[in-house]
C-alpha cells in the first residue's frame, strides 16, 4: 500500500513548478491571476498548488511551457533539476535528464549524416520524423501564443470598460470617435 503524501510534502513537490510559474508572470507583466485564465486554469487553482490540495498535471506544465516559448525547462517543474530556464541547463544534465543516468548517450541517438559519417536510410528517416516533430511543436507554441495574446486583448478591453464604467464614463470617451465640423480637429481625445 503506497503512503499517501501530506500537504507538506505536496506543497515542497509543487514548489518548482509555482517558482517558474510565479517567474513568467513576472516575466510577461501579468497577475498571477491573469497568466492562469491565459492557461485555461481556474481562479483557485493554483491556491490549491500552493496549499498543495492538488498538483499541476503535466498537461498543465506543458502549456506553461509553451507560453514560456520553450524556455522553462520541464525538469525543474517534476524537481530533476536545479536549473528553471532550458538555457542554463548544462548538456551533461540534458543528457543524464533525457537519457537516464548514463553519462553518455545511447548508441541508438542517430547522428546527422556527413560524408565521413554516412547513415543508413532508416537513420535518414528518423531524423526527418524528428524534425517535422520540432516543426509542429513549434507552430503548435505559436498558436497557444496567439490564443493567450488574443484572451489577454479582450480582458484588457474588459478591463478598460470597467475601468470607465467606474469612472462614470463610456470607453467611447477613450477613442477618437469622429472629428469636428470644421474637419481639423477630433471631437474627443485618445
Amino acid at each position: 500500500m503506497a503512503k499517501r503524501k501530506s500537504l507538506e510534502e505536496k506543497q515542497k513537490e509543487n514548489a518548482p513548478f509555482l517558482a517558474a510559474f510565479d517567474y513568467q508572470a513576472r516575466l510577461m507583466g501579468l497577475t498571477q491571476k491573469e497568466l492562469a485564465s491565459g492557461l485555461g486554469l481556474g481562479s483557485g487553482l493554483i491556491s490549491d498548488y500552493r496549499s498543495g490540495k492538488k498538483s499541476p498535471s503535466r498537461e498543465t506544465m506543458d502549456a506553461l511551457i509553451r507560453v514560456s516559448g520553450g524556455r522553462l525547462n520541464i525538469y525543474y517543474m517534476l524537481g530533476l533539476s536545479q536549473h528553471m530556464l532550458l538555457a542554463d541547463v548544462p548538456d551533461d544534465e540534458v543528457i543524464r535528464l533525457h537519457y537516464g543516468e548514463s553519462s553518455e548517450k545511447p548508441a541508438s541517438v542517430p547522428q546527422l549524416p556527413t560524408e565521413q559519417n554516412p547513415q543508413e536510410h532508416s537513420d535518414k528517416d528518423e531524423i526527418i520524423s524528428l524534425l517535422k516533430g520540432q516543426l509542429k511543436m513549434k507552430d503548435e507554441l505559436i498558436a497557444a501564443k496567439d490564443e493567450i495574446i488574443d484572451s489577454l486583448k479582450a480582458q484588457i478591453v474588459k478591463l478598460e470598460s470597467t475601468i470607465a464604467k467606474l469612472k462614470g464614463e463610456e470607453l467611447s470617451d477613450y477613442f477618437v470617435i469622429g472629428v469636428a465640423d470644421d474637419g481639423k480637429k477630433p471631437r474627443k481625445r485618445i
